[in-house]
This record gives structure tokens, C-alpha cells and sequence, in this order.
């Protein structure tokens, strides 16, 4: 299984997306027709630019670890689908990207994907509350609970990080550090945004630095649990 974590240089990523680009030209038109998309994106960019650009490396190495994975998925009989998973010891957060909401992205269109690439090659992007969330992370898997982020959930689907507890139900997290006031219509982008990528249960969190993360966390742990489907809370 690749890792996600594993680095490619920058000489080597359009080589990387042409090869999935052919494999899945046949396997998963869709997924060949977003990875174009992408090999497009970053065509006339040198291999030195694209090295001095840490988020869109990062990003481009997420998704090329995605399009293996999945076409890797994608090839198996459907009796052997639930081993396959089993095998890569994957948690249930990390399962629901790679089952449901990956091949939902690349199958539908991302209406701010044009807006986010642009902003993420100009570096006009950064995660602003990375320790944060890192924090967070810890924080929910030190308590026994599971966790998932990638740019994707981030830039197009409004969700910091997935999250499971005893249940294995993941469920999507937006965190704000804004006030409730500013934060207003960053919810309601929120909301939207699950709705369009049929997210059913996701928790919007507005974090202030006088509360205890690991409290947070055991919330966030007791919800994934227990909110029902079509449910989206506030906290």
C-alpha cells in the first residue's frame, strides 16, 4: 500500500499523473478526467517551481497516493473488497475517504476547485490553524479515537479532519477559531458545502484557546457516536 507520506520528487510528479492517467483511462474515466485536470494545472511549471511550492506538492502527492489506492480498489473482485481493506489496516475515517468520498470528488464537480488551485499555486494558501488541528489529532487519537485529513476534505468539502470513536461512525469536523460572531457565514458555507458532497453528519467547531482540547476532543468522540444522519450541530 502506498503512503501517503512518502515523498516524490518533483521531477517525477507528471510522470506519476501520466501513468494514472492511462490506468485509469480505463478503469475509472472519471478519476482520468480529474487527474488531466491536474496534469493541465501544473503542465508548464519546471520541476524547481513546482519543488519551492510546499502545499501544492503536498497536495499533488495526496492525490496521486489517492488515484493508486483507489484504482488498487477498484481492481479487486467484489468478494475480496472488504479483505482488501482489512489487509491495509485502515481506520474507519480513513475507509470512508477512500470508499466513499474520494471517488465522490472525482466524480462530481468541485465548484471551487478552480478558486483553490489558483490560490494554492500562487501560495495565497496556508493553513492558518495547522497547530490547531494538529493538536486536535493528537488529542482525539490519544483518547482511543481515529482520525483523517487531507486537502481535499479541507479546500472542497469544508472539513478539517474526520473523526470516529467506539462506533466507527466517522464524522466530519469544520474547526474555527473565529468568534461566533465572524464565524457566521463560515457556517452556513459549511452546511452547504456537506450538503453538496452528501456529508451526513458534521460538527462545527468554534474553538477558543481558554478550553481544553482533550475535553473537546472527548466531545467530538461522543458525537461521532451518537449524532444521527442528516444532523449537523454547532458547539
Amino acid at each position: 500500500m502506498p503512503s501517503r507520506f512518502e515523498r516524490i520528487p518533483a521531477s517525477s510528479i507528471k510522470g506519476e499523473l501520466e501513468q494514472l492517467i492511462q490506468q485509469a483511462t480505463q478503469k475509472e474515466p472519471l478519476l482520468a478526467e480529474r487527474l488531466r485536470w491536474f496534469a493541465r494545472w501544473i503542465k508548464d511549471k519546471k520541476a524547481g517551481l513546482l519543488q519551492s511550492k510546499r502545499y501544492v506538492m503536498d497536495f499533488l502527492i495526496e492525490l496521486i497516493v489517492d488515484s493508486q489506492v483507489w484504482l488498487a480498489f477498484k481492481a479487486i473482485p467484489p468478494e475480496q473488497k472488504e479483505l482488501f481493506w482489512q489487509e491495509a489496516a485502515m481506520s474507519s475515517p480513513e475507509r470512508f475517504w477512500y470508499e466513499t468520498l474520494f471517488p465522490r470528488w472525482f466524480s462530481e464537480s468541485d465548484p471551487k476547485m478552480t478558486t483553490w488551485t489558483k490560490r494554492m499555486m500562487a501560495e495565497d494558501f496556508g493553513q492558518a490553524d495547522a497547530e490547531v488541528l494538529k493538536r486536535f489529532l493528537t488529542a482525539v487519537e490519544s483518547q482511543g479515537g481515529n482520525t483523517f485529513t487531507c486537502y481535499i476534505l479541507d479546500l472542497a468539502m469544508a472539513t478539517d479532519l474526520l473523526v470516529s470513536g467506539s462506533f466507527n461512525h466517522p464524522l466530519a469536523i469544520q474547526i474555527t477559531t473565529q468568534s461566533a460572531t465572524w464565524s457566521e457565514d463560515k457556517q452556513t458555507f459549511w452546511h452547504q458545502t456537506l450538503l453538496y458532497w452528501k456529508i451526513e453528519r458534521g460538527i462545527f467547531l468554534s474553538y477558543n484557546p481558554q478550553n481544553s482540547i482533550d475535553e473537546m476532543a472527548k466531545l467530538l468522540l461522543q458525537y461521532s457516536d451518537s449524532l444521527s444522519r442528516n444532523c449537523y450541530n454547532s458547539i
